[in-house]
Formats: C-alpha cells, sequence, structure tokens
C-alpha cells in the first residue's frame, strides 16, 4: 500500500511493470503546462509540462520556442502572458530581457488580451478527455491480443 502511495505522489507515468499491489490503483500527479502560441495564425510555438508553476518553466519553454523558431527573434518579439509570479519574476523577466524578448501583460482584472490562450487549454483540456476516452476504449491493441486496454484489464 505504501508503495502504490508513493508511486501515486510521485509518477505522471510508470515505466515498466506495475508492481502487483497496485494494479487497478489509478496514479495522477498535477502537471502545469506551459505553451506559447503564434497569435499570427494560432500554432503552437512551443509547449512544456512540469511538477510545478515556476519561472523556470516559463524559462524553458521560451527557449525551446526559440531555439525551434530562430528567425522569429530577428526583429523581437512580444510575448504576452498573465500576471503571474512565473512570468513576472526577476529571473523570468531577465530571461526576456537577455533574448530580445519584450514582455506584455492585461491589467489586472482584463483578461480578454489572453483569451486565446484560454481557448487553448480548453480545447486542449477538451481533446485530451476525448483522446484517453477513445485510447482506453475504442483502439484494440496488438499487445493485447486485439483487445482495447479496458477489455484487457476485464480479464
Amino acid at each position: 500500500e505504501a508503495m502504490c502511495d508513493r508511486l501515486r505522489s510521485e509518477a505522471i507515468l510508470f515505466y515498466g511493470n506495475v508492481p502487483e499491489e497496485c494494479k487497478g490503483n489509478i496514479m495522477r500527479v498535477k502537471r502545469y503546462n506551459c505553451t506559447i502560441i503564434d497569435l499570427q495564425d494560432l500554432s503552437v510555438i512551443a509547449s512544456v509540462s512540469g511538477r510545478n508553476i515556476t519561472a523556470e518553466l516559463g524559462s524553458r519553454t521560451l527557449s525551446k520556442a526559440i531555439s525551434q523558431h530562430p528567425c522569429v527573434l530577428k526583429n523581437g518579439v512580444v510575448l504576452h502572458s498573465d500576471r503571474g509570479s512565473q512570468y513576472t519574476s526577476k529571473e523570468f523577466t531577465d530571461y526576456c530581457s537577455a533574448h530580445n524578448v519584450t514582455q506584455s501583460m492585461s491589467c489586472a482584472g482584463c483578461p480578454y488580451d489572453n483569451a486565446p490562450m484560454e481557448r487553448y487549454f480548453n480545447t486542449l483540456k477538451s481533446e485530451l478527455i476525448y483522446v484517453l476516452l477513445w485510447y482506453n476504449s475504442v483502439r484494440p491493441h496488438s499487445f493485447n491480443n486485439g483487445l482495447t486496454p479496458w477489455q484487457k484489464r476485464l480479464t
């Protein structure tokens, strides 16, 4: 039982064989996602997840965006975000300054200009739930001899 509790609190994914005493338990860990989208075409430029919502998570996401799309920085770029502490921290503002990124934030109580991100996360959550349900209940797996994961679990 203690091992199952430890797995539930420390692992989002468990690689390898699940200990027998933990089978049937759902392992849940809260994850935070930081995503950058391009408002010109609403494409996802970078997305990084982590266990904590920190300036480091924001910096890693921005670093990924910069490394995958270096031409964006030629003329500088404006990064709009909410007023979360991860984006207002000295660590993150210094990172932005060092990479020619101008920060933009909504006025307190005016969330409308962050609506594209809110819409993105709403869609992401809705579609993720759909995919997980489809994957577990509809899609057969050769590993399970043609059964879905839920059908295999019941056998």
